[in-house]
């Protein structure tokens, strides 16, 4: 299908130069037989993915993550625990349902919920037929989860929001993952474990990137790559912050203004089109009437001198 499609577009696959797709075993083989082994890049988005669900099923943290999710799950069908926390913190802060498809909205769920732990710890204690609250050692066990996982969640974001081409971010994002990562101490044996499967990860899936040659040489004669050094280094150090509210709104939010942005681009585009055909329209009609008077001037001097000359013969006989 591939491979007819370039026919039916009149293009050579040799002048392919790398293909996007996800992990998905038969879209890689896909790729593989149209265009080669070394012209696939998996999608960077999606590979974070995979990485972060492989993280996050490690069975010793999805047994607290579950009692977490509990917990949350406790507060979103309680009326009466759901006040009581609404009254306990600020009225536009609640607890984060996590999305089994987003692996982020379990980083969100987790802030959020040691950000709001105190207030929660209070409530159940007060409702009988409440879960369990997180011990110390687990809430413990989940702050340095999250110290983890910040780095992936602050890449996911650099790279969800884009909607131009942003191969030439890749490399500086996996690289300042992997230097922040190495460069974390953590004291819990279960998060060091983490913290070492990860960096494995990474390194496993993310070298498939670099093994399309071309791509990589044209990323390093970009202009755009060094820039992305320095924003991807910013927002590695700055740190991700949890939105106000739970769930997506400010990724939304940041997807609606850049479509605005893009409408009203598109919106000057066609008026500078329109604009350049009236422009066109006026200059072919005022060359029409040049022609035309052009036209009329040599044929009112043709006149003229034949009636000039007829004159003059006449005279002559």
């Amino acid at each position: 299908m591939l491979t007819k499609t370039c026919e039916e577009w009149g293009f050579n696959t040799d002048k392919v130069t790398a293909v996007v797709t996800d992990n998905a075993a038969n879209m890689v083989k896909a790729v593989e037989i149209a265009f080669g082994k070394k012209k696939h890049i998996p999608c960077f988005a999606h590979t974070l993915n995979l990485v972060a669900q492989h993280i996050l099923g490690i069975p010793e943290l999805q047994e607290i993550l579950t009692k977490a999710k509990n917990v949350v799950t406790f507060f979103k069908e309680s009326c009466v625990a759901s006040d009581e926390l609404r009254k306990s913190v600020r009225a536009d802060t609640k607890l984060i349902q996590d999305v089994p498809t987003r692996w982020n909205s379990t980083y969100y769920m987790i802030a959020r919920f040691l950000d709001l732990r105190n207030a929660v710890s209070e409530i159940l204690i007060r409702h009988k037929t409440a879960p369990p609250m997180l011990t110390g050692m687990e809430l413990t066990i989940l702050t340095s989860l999250l110290n983890v996982l910040q780095p992936l969640e602050a890449a996911t974001k650099e790279i969800s929001g884009d909607k131009y081409y942003s191969s030439s971010k890749i490399i500086p994002l996996v690289h300042c993952m992997i230097s922040k990562l190495k460069n974390l101490v953590i004291e819990e044996s279960l998060i060091k474990d983490v913290q070492k499967r990860t960096l494995t990860e990474i390194n496993k899936r993310m070298g498939a990137i670099e093994q399309v040659l071309l791509e990589y040489l044209r990323i390093y004669c970009s202009s755009s790559f060094y820039s992305n050094i320095y924003n991807v280094t910013r927002y590695n150090n700055n740190g991700a912050k949890v939105p106000d509210t739970g769930g997506h709104e400010k990724e939304q939010q940041e997807e609606n203004e850049q479509k605005k942005r893009l409408e009203q681009q598109e919106k000057k585009r066609r008026n500078r089109q329109e604009n350049r055909k009236e422009e066109g329209m006026k200059d072919a009609r005022s060359k029409k009437n040049r022609q035309k008077l052009f036209i009329f001037l040599n044929l009112f001097y043709f006149v003229k001198f034949c009636s000039a000359f007829a004159k003059m013969k006449i005279e002559h006989i």
